[in-house]
Protein backbone atom coordinates (compact mmCIF):
# COMPACT_ATOMS: atom_id res chain seq x y z
CA UNK A 1 0.00 0.00 0.00
CA UNK A 2 1.54 3.44 -1.27
CA UNK A 3 2.18 6.18 1.34
CA UNK A 4 -0.28 8.77 2.24
CA UNK A 5 0.38 12.35 1.06
CA UNK A 6 0.99 13.76 4.91
CA UNK A 7 2.87 10.54 5.69
CA UNK A 8 5.37 10.85 2.39
CA UNK A 9 5.47 15.03 3.47
CA UNK A 10 6.35 14.51 6.97
CA UNK A 11 9.19 11.52 6.34
CA UNK A 12 10.60 14.32 3.50
CA UNK A 13 10.56 17.10 5.95
CA UNK A 14 12.03 14.77 9.40
CA UNK A 15 14.76 14.23 6.43
CA UNK A 16 15.68 17.48 6.21
CA UNK A 17 15.44 18.14 10.01
CA UNK A 18 12.80 20.12 9.96
CA UNK A 19 10.75 20.97 12.98
CA UNK A 20 8.66 23.07 15.58
CA UNK A 21 7.10 25.89 13.51
CA UNK A 22 8.74 25.27 10.27
CA UNK A 23 7.21 21.79 10.36
CA UNK A 24 3.62 23.27 10.71
CA UNK A 25 4.22 25.59 8.17
CA UNK A 26 5.90 23.35 6.03
CA UNK A 27 2.86 21.14 6.24
CA UNK A 28 0.26 23.85 5.55
CA UNK A 29 2.40 24.81 2.27
CA UNK A 30 2.52 21.06 1.45
CA UNK A 31 -1.09 20.86 1.45
CA UNK A 32 -1.64 24.09 -0.62
CA UNK A 33 1.40 23.67 -2.93
CA UNK A 34 4.61 21.36 -3.50
CA UNK A 35 6.21 23.86 -5.14
CA UNK A 36 6.06 26.18 -2.25
CA UNK A 37 7.22 23.73 0.06
CA UNK A 38 9.88 22.90 -1.83
CA UNK A 39 11.48 26.33 -1.84
CA UNK A 40 11.05 26.74 1.14
CA UNK A 41 12.86 23.26 2.53
CA UNK A 42 15.78 24.79 0.27
CA UNK A 43 15.16 28.54 1.77
CA UNK A 44 15.53 27.25 5.15
CA UNK A 45 18.60 24.71 4.64
CA UNK A 46 20.18 27.94 3.36
CA UNK A 47 19.64 30.02 6.29
CA UNK A 48 20.76 27.50 8.46
CA UNK A 49 24.23 27.54 7.17
CA UNK A 50 27.00 29.90 7.74
CA UNK A 51 27.23 32.89 5.26
CA UNK A 52 30.04 35.31 4.58
CA UNK A 53 29.10 39.10 2.96
CA UNK A 54 25.31 40.17 2.62
CA UNK A 55 24.26 38.00 -0.57
CA UNK A 56 21.33 36.29 0.59
CA UNK A 57 19.96 33.52 -2.05
CA UNK A 58 15.99 34.32 -2.99
CA UNK A 59 13.63 32.03 -4.85
CA UNK A 60 12.22 33.54 -7.88
CA UNK A 61 8.83 35.41 -8.70
CA UNK A 62 9.17 33.32 -12.12
CA UNK A 63 11.00 30.33 -13.33
CA UNK A 64 13.88 31.75 -15.58
CA UNK A 65 16.14 30.21 -17.94
CA UNK A 66 19.29 31.23 -19.91
CA UNK A 67 19.52 29.77 -23.36
CA UNK A 68 23.49 29.16 -22.68
CA UNK A 69 22.58 26.84 -19.48
CA UNK A 70 19.67 25.06 -21.64
CA UNK A 71 22.36 24.40 -24.34
CA UNK A 72 25.12 22.99 -22.03
CA UNK A 73 22.65 20.48 -20.27
CA UNK A 74 21.34 19.50 -23.73
CA UNK A 75 24.59 19.13 -25.26
CA UNK A 76 25.54 16.55 -22.17
CA UNK A 77 28.33 19.14 -20.61
CA UNK A 78 26.76 18.96 -17.59
CA UNK A 79 26.69 16.33 -15.60
CA UNK A 80 25.06 18.22 -12.30
CA UNK A 81 21.96 18.98 -13.57
CA UNK A 82 21.27 20.44 -10.42
CA UNK A 83 23.60 23.68 -10.61
CA UNK A 84 21.50 24.94 -14.24
CA UNK A 85 17.73 23.41 -11.96
CA UNK A 86 18.72 25.76 -8.82
CA UNK A 87 19.86 28.75 -11.11
CA UNK A 88 16.57 28.49 -12.89
CA UNK A 89 14.38 28.37 -9.62
CA UNK A 90 16.60 31.13 -7.27
CA UNK A 91 18.32 34.41 -7.62
CA UNK A 92 20.96 36.97 -5.92
CA UNK A 93 23.14 33.72 -4.48
CA UNK A 94 26.52 34.08 -3.69
CA UNK A 95 28.67 33.80 -6.60
CA UNK A 96 32.29 31.98 -6.50
CA UNK A 97 35.69 33.66 -7.27
CA UNK A 98 36.83 33.12 -10.92
CA UNK A 99 39.87 33.50 -12.39
CA UNK A 100 37.90 33.77 -15.81
CA UNK A 101 39.71 37.30 -17.74
CA UNK A 102 36.10 38.26 -18.25
CA UNK A 103 37.25 41.75 -19.37
CA UNK A 104 39.44 40.24 -21.99
CA UNK A 105 37.03 37.58 -23.51
CA UNK A 106 33.96 40.76 -23.86
CA UNK A 107 36.67 43.53 -25.91
CA UNK A 108 38.05 40.03 -27.99
CA UNK A 109 34.40 39.33 -28.50
CA UNK A 110 32.84 42.39 -29.14
CA UNK A 111 35.83 43.57 -31.85
CA UNK A 112 34.42 40.06 -33.24
CA UNK A 113 31.66 40.57 -33.49
CA UNK A 114 31.65 44.28 -34.91
CA UNK A 115 33.91 42.90 -37.76
CA UNK A 116 31.27 39.90 -38.73
CA UNK A 117 28.41 42.60 -38.58
CA UNK A 118 30.44 44.75 -41.05
CA UNK A 119 30.90 42.16 -43.34
CA UNK A 120 27.68 41.07 -43.60
CA UNK A 121 26.81 44.32 -44.09
CA UNK A 122 27.98 43.84 -47.67
CA UNK A 123 26.00 41.33 -48.76
CA UNK A 124 23.12 41.07 -46.92
CA UNK A 125 19.57 43.76 -46.66
CA UNK A 126 19.40 44.14 -43.32
CA UNK A 127 21.86 43.06 -40.47
CA UNK A 128 21.15 43.17 -36.75
CA UNK A 129 23.20 43.33 -33.86
CA UNK A 130 23.07 41.18 -30.30
CA UNK A 131 20.95 44.14 -28.77
CA UNK A 132 18.36 44.17 -30.96
CA UNK A 133 18.22 40.28 -31.16
CA UNK A 134 17.18 39.89 -27.55
CA UNK A 135 15.24 36.45 -27.23
CA UNK A 136 12.47 36.30 -24.22
CA UNK A 137 9.80 33.29 -24.72
CA UNK A 138 7.17 32.31 -21.86
CA UNK A 139 7.72 28.17 -22.45
CA UNK A 140 5.74 27.87 -19.80
CA UNK A 141 3.11 29.95 -17.63
CA UNK A 142 5.47 31.51 -15.40
CA UNK A 143 8.79 30.06 -17.26
CA UNK A 144 10.72 32.63 -19.01
CA UNK A 145 13.67 31.51 -21.77
CA UNK A 146 16.44 34.17 -22.25
CA UNK A 147 19.51 34.47 -24.65
CA UNK A 148 20.57 36.88 -27.29
CA UNK A 149 22.23 35.98 -30.92
CA UNK A 150 25.03 37.77 -31.57
CA UNK A 151 24.02 38.67 -35.06
CA UNK A 152 20.76 37.51 -37.21
CA UNK A 153 21.07 38.98 -41.17
CA UNK A 154 18.38 38.65 -43.37
CA UNK A 155 19.22 36.78 -46.53
CA UNK A 156 17.56 36.18 -49.60
CA UNK A 157 16.97 32.42 -48.17
CA UNK A 158 15.71 33.95 -44.87
CA UNK A 159 17.47 34.67 -41.56
CA UNK A 160 20.33 33.28 -40.59
CA UNK A 161 21.99 33.35 -36.63
CA UNK A 162 25.40 33.92 -36.10
CA UNK A 163 26.63 33.44 -32.87
CA UNK A 164 30.88 33.99 -32.21
CA UNK A 165 32.91 31.85 -30.50
CA UNK A 166 36.20 32.88 -28.59
CA UNK A 167 37.65 29.36 -27.25
CA UNK A 168 37.18 25.58 -28.22
CA UNK A 169 34.69 23.80 -30.40
CA UNK A 170 32.14 22.57 -27.99
CA UNK A 171 28.64 20.74 -28.66
CA UNK A 172 26.98 23.37 -26.77
CA UNK A 173 27.55 26.01 -29.27
CA UNK A 174 25.14 24.27 -31.91
CA UNK A 175 23.03 23.17 -29.62
CA UNK A 176 23.28 26.73 -28.35
CA UNK A 177 22.23 28.00 -32.25
CA UNK A 178 19.57 25.72 -33.00
CA UNK A 179 17.60 26.51 -29.37
CA UNK A 180 18.19 30.47 -31.31
CA UNK A 181 16.42 28.91 -34.67
CA UNK A 182 13.67 27.10 -32.96
CA UNK A 183 13.07 30.16 -30.69
CA UNK A 184 13.37 32.97 -32.38
CA UNK A 185 9.99 32.63 -35.00
CA UNK A 186 8.26 31.76 -31.69
CA UNK A 187 9.43 35.14 -29.61
CA UNK A 188 9.58 37.60 -32.68
CA UNK A 189 6.54 39.19 -34.68
CA UNK A 190 9.33 40.18 -37.28
CA UNK A 191 10.72 36.35 -37.57
CA UNK A 192 7.08 34.85 -37.67
CA UNK A 193 6.57 31.42 -39.65
CA UNK A 194 10.28 31.99 -41.35
CA UNK A 195 12.57 28.86 -40.82
CA UNK A 196 16.29 30.61 -39.75
CA UNK A 197 19.45 29.04 -40.25
CA UNK A 198 22.40 29.42 -38.16
CA UNK A 199 26.78 29.71 -38.26
CA UNK A 200 28.68 29.23 -35.35
CA UNK A 201 31.53 31.12 -36.24
CA UNK A 202 35.07 29.98 -34.63
CA UNK A 203 38.13 31.80 -35.21
CA UNK A 204 39.26 28.75 -37.68
CA UNK A 205 36.23 28.56 -39.10
CA UNK A 206 32.53 28.08 -39.96
CA UNK A 207 30.26 25.89 -39.15
CA UNK A 208 26.83 26.10 -41.09
CA UNK A 209 23.70 24.55 -39.49
CA UNK A 210 20.75 23.92 -41.79
CA UNK A 211 17.40 25.11 -40.57
CA UNK A 212 16.41 21.20 -41.11
CA UNK A 213 18.52 20.41 -38.17
CA UNK A 214 15.58 21.81 -35.58
CA UNK A 215 13.61 19.13 -36.63
CA UNK A 216 10.69 16.90 -33.98
CA UNK A 217 13.34 15.09 -32.23
CA UNK A 218 15.33 18.65 -31.39
CA UNK A 219 11.53 19.99 -30.00
CA UNK A 220 11.06 16.20 -28.12
CA UNK A 221 14.38 17.06 -26.50
CA UNK A 222 14.31 20.88 -25.31
CA UNK A 223 10.76 19.71 -24.00
CA UNK A 224 12.37 17.12 -21.79
CA UNK A 225 15.22 19.37 -20.43
CA UNK A 226 13.09 21.90 -20.00
CA UNK A 227 11.05 19.87 -18.13
CA UNK A 228 14.32 18.86 -16.12
CA UNK A 229 15.26 22.51 -14.99
CA UNK A 230 11.44 23.43 -14.16
CA UNK A 231 10.43 20.91 -12.29
CA UNK A 232 9.20 21.47 -8.41
CA UNK A 233 11.69 18.66 -7.39
CA UNK A 234 15.06 19.38 -7.47
CA UNK A 235 17.16 17.51 -10.63
CA UNK A 236 20.08 15.20 -10.20
CA UNK A 237 23.22 16.89 -8.11
CA UNK A 238 26.47 15.24 -9.21
CA UNK A 239 29.66 16.74 -7.68
CA UNK A 240 32.83 16.18 -9.79
CA UNK A 241 35.83 18.18 -8.90
CA UNK A 242 36.62 19.20 -12.79
CA UNK A 243 33.00 20.10 -13.04
CA UNK A 244 32.56 21.91 -9.49
CA UNK A 245 35.45 24.38 -9.90
CA UNK A 246 33.97 25.72 -13.17
CA UNK A 247 30.39 26.32 -11.60
CA UNK A 248 29.59 29.52 -9.89
CA UNK A 249 27.42 27.90 -6.98
CA UNK A 250 29.46 28.60 -3.90
CA UNK A 251 29.46 25.96 -0.85
CA UNK A 252 26.76 28.22 0.69
CA UNK A 253 24.04 26.59 -1.66
CA UNK A 254 25.94 23.76 -2.26
CA UNK A 255 27.51 21.60 0.39
CA UNK A 256 28.23 18.99 -2.12
CA UNK A 257 30.98 21.11 -3.94
CA UNK A 258 34.00 19.93 -4.08
CA UNK A 259 36.49 22.27 -4.20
Amino acid sequence: MGLSCSRRSRMCFSRHCITGPSYLLCMYLYSRNVLLVSKFITLLNLCQQPRRGKQMTEARDGLFVWITWLSKVMAGEQSCLWASWFKTHFKNYEKAPSDFNLVQWTMQHTRLVYELHAERKQADREVFLEGANEIRYEVKPNVILVGKPDVIAITAAGPVIFDVKTGKERMSDQVQVMLYMYLLPLSSPRYLNSKPSGCVVYSHRRLQIPSTSVDNSFVRNFEHFIDILTSDSPAVRVPRKNECRFCEITRSDCGDRLD
